[in-house]
């Protein structure tokens, strides 16, 4: 049996987010919400998260699995080395002739190969097309089939449509994608 991340507890206000709670599910996690409404605020308290913390508590499963974090706006490899694995960025100096999207594709392909793992992820459709938006979602279904839970944030519609629920922040609750769209797409 897979160790996954069950559920998180915001107790206090952080960065104007107000407390709550999210139970994750096994597999693929789609958080969503407007601009601002701290979708990678609390991906971020989450990945930081240690066991004394006062802004949040997790209750996790026994065993618990470390994540491994990517955040786009910080990881793009024409500024900064990966952290995670070298092997990822050995195209690091033709990223500097890529698109953003484009080098978020190494990322994705790695995430695809993992196991077991719990992995957040904050928006990685960013500055990706809408066929590599697909191909993204792909990749986590590959990776929520080698059995990691993915904690993802998202404003993309490709990966939103092909997810069955997703939880809105604005709402915060798990709703059906297809309700999430209608509401948002009026």
């Amino acid at each position: 049996m897979n160790k996954f991340l069950i559920n998180f507890e915001l107790v206090r206000e952080y960065r104007k987010i107000k407390p709550f709670k999210l139970t994750f599910k096994p597999g693929l996690n789609i958080i969503v919400g407007e601009n601002g409404s701290g979708k990678s605020s609390i991906l971020d308290l989450m990945s930081k998260y240690k066991k004394n913390d006062c802004d949040c508590k997790i209750r996790k499963t026994k065993g618990y699995i470390p994540t491994k974090y990517f955040d786009t706006e910080t990881m793009n490899p024409r500024f900064v080395n990966n952290p995670f694995d070298k092997d990822i960025y050995k195209h690091s100096l033709f990223s500097h002739f890529m698109s953003h999207g484009e080098t978020m594709i190494p990322i994705v392909t790695y995430c695809a190969t993992l196991k077991n793992e719990v992995v957040f992820i904050d928006e990685p459709e960013s500055g990706a097309s809408l066929k590599s938006q697909i191909k993204i979602f792909n990749a986590f279904k590959k990776a929520e089939k080698n059995g990691c839970q993915l904690v993802i944030a998202s404003h993309s519609y490709a990966i939103i449509q092909k997810s069955e629920k997703v939880f809105s922040l604005d709402n915060r609750s798990w709703i059906s994608s297809e309700e999430y769209l209608q509401k948002n797409l009026k």
